[in-house]
């Protein structure tokens, strides 16, 4: 646990410093991880069976890149020299997680049966293996189908002496065709895992009875591990809320024709467009509604509306979104935009094509945090256009669910406030008053440098005015009139 200095706790006014550390989190440890530098740049080729190793512009990122391997296996590796990066011995002794991660499928069309394996090793500085971790092995790989798998481990708990990565993978066209047509690989990460927070505490946690307003309550410390910083903050408990279901009704227009900017609008007239539930699309027979267009033109138009009233408006915390899109979109929240993805940067036309056939082609969902200050009391509009790369391309998909983070409890966060890690009581006072046993929750929630956060309740406690030693002493009246005879009293002492 990151813990104050006790001579830190004892106070209640005063400066308080953070003094900050080096992250764990780091950036990704392997050099052109998904094929922008060329086809082997920055690796050791093992095999280049067949035609070798080349660059395909199928992408699981959506960089407009991958590696593509030919007839017979094509490996390849690269070796992390973790001393020469800038790792200390001390932070690698400490098994600090460790995450591998790479995507690969098989070439597109019926040519999807191709082979695949990764294999990463923690080493220590003699190359000596520690530890292992494979997914398939060239004499038994995995088989790559269609659609984007993801191949991930995180290392945890290895022993200590790590003082190099090793990574190895590979793939092979099975169908033994010449040329490039076997399997994919694209986005290989591999980094320190920073590890979320897991306990948030109070220090003290009490308020004395006679503490004026803005008094500290405490100091707050965080279990994580050693070296992260925090930040902190008061925060409400949410109830998800659904505001576009999965399977919505939107109204469309799918002719091709030029909408320019207006039709994202609120108050646009979509009473002319057709209607009809998600998921809405052509060419992969999973559609609830086909629409038109393939062949024929870029771009598609949606629209759907949703209504809240002052009170729901006012309870939304935060807003996110699921898209599912072949192949790029826009997203509009009346009229203003708030996500694009799959598409070029720049203003967006009805003739823009999209930046590419991106990662799962329309067979997954996107995730998305939106702003939600555009959101209006009364009736509300999203509104979102999907493009297709070329007019060659074979197939469309859309639907999208729209979910709101309802505030369902405030805890007493009001009374407090957040100064760096210094919970302050800002409302005790008159009007609140503080009595010994009375107790209050407040809701933290902790994010780490890594941005791994954690949500916590914590209690503060009124408690009796502390005991101090005596710092005067005084007599009242304090004077003596002359004359008085010897034995008289001539004042009370206090302290």
């Amino acid at each position: 646990m990151n813990s104050l200095p006790s001579s830190f706790r004892a106070v209640l006014f005063g400066i308080f410093a953070v003094i900050p550390a080096v992250s764990l989190a780091g950036p990704n440890l392997l050099l052109n991880p998904s094929g922008q530098g060329g086809a082997t740049t920055d690796w050791t080729v093992i095999a280049a069976g067949g035609d070798g190793w080349a660059i395909n512009g199928a992408s699981f990122d959506s960089d407009g890149a991958s590696f593509i391997t030919s007839y017979n296996f094509c490996r390849r590796s690269q070796t992390i020299d973790l001393l020469a990066s800038g790792y200390t011995e001390a932070f690698l002794d400490g098994a600090p997680p460790i995450r591998a991660r790479e995507a690969f499928r098989g070439f597109a069309g019926a040519n999807v049966a191709d082979l695949y394996y990764l294999r990463v090793e923690l080493r220590d500085a003699n190359g000596a293996v520690i530890d292992s971790w494979s997914a398939g092995t060239q004499s038994a790989p995995l088989v790559a189908g269609a659609a984007w798998q993801v191949q991930e481990h995180l290392f945890e708990n290895y022993p200590p002496g790590v003082r190099q990565i090793y990574w190895e993978d590979g793939g092979d066209d099975a169908e033994f065709w010449a040329g490039h047509y076997g399997t994919l690989l694209d986005a290989a990460f591999l980094e320190f895992a920073d590890p979320a927070p897991t306990a948030i505490h109070l220090v003290p946690g009490t308020y004395p009875v006679s503490a004026p307003a803005g008094g500290v309550a405490g100091y707050l410390e965080t279990d994580d591990n050693e070296g992260s910083t925090h930040v902190y903050a008061l925060v409400g408990e949410t109830v998800p809320v659904t505001l576009i279901p999965e399977g919505a009704s939107w109204a469309y227009l799918d002719n091709g024709s030029d909408q320019g900017v207006a039709w994202k609008e609120r108050v646009f007239d979509d009473s002319g467009w057709a209607t009809g539930n998600a998921q809405l699309g052509y060419g992969e027979g999973d559609e609830a509604t086909p629409i038109g267009g393939v062949g024929v033109h870029l771009t598609n138009y949606f629209r759907h509306r949703f209504t809240l009233n002052a009170g729901e408006l006012a309870a939304l915390q935060g807003l996110r979104m699921r898209l599912k899109r072949d192949d790029g979109a826009v997203v509009y929240l009346n009229g203003t935009e708030v996500a694009r993805d799959g598409m070029p940067a720049g203003t967006i036309l009805f003739n823009t094509a999209a930046s590419g056939a991106v990662a799962d082609d329309g067979q997954g969902f996107h995730d998305f945090t939106l702003p939600s200050g555009g959101l209006l009391e009364g009736e509300n509009v999203l509104a979102v256009e999907i493009h297709q790369p070329n007019l060659t391309s074979s197939d469309a998909s859309f639907d999208l669910e729209l979910i709101g983070d309802s505030l369902a409890n405030n805890y007493d966060n009001a009374l407090f406030t957040i100064n760096g890690a210094q919970l302050h009581f800002a409302q005790a006072g008159p009007s609140v008053p503080v009595t010994v046993g009375a107790m209050w929750t407040v809701n933290v929630r902790v994010t780490d440098d890594g941005g791994n956060t954690l949500v916590q309740p914590l209690t503060v406690t009124g408690i009796p005015n502390p005991t101090q030693s005596p710092t005067a002493i005084t007599a009242t009246p304090g004077f003596v009139t002359e004359g008085l005879p010897a034995g008289t009293e001539v004042g009370v002492l206090a302290s």
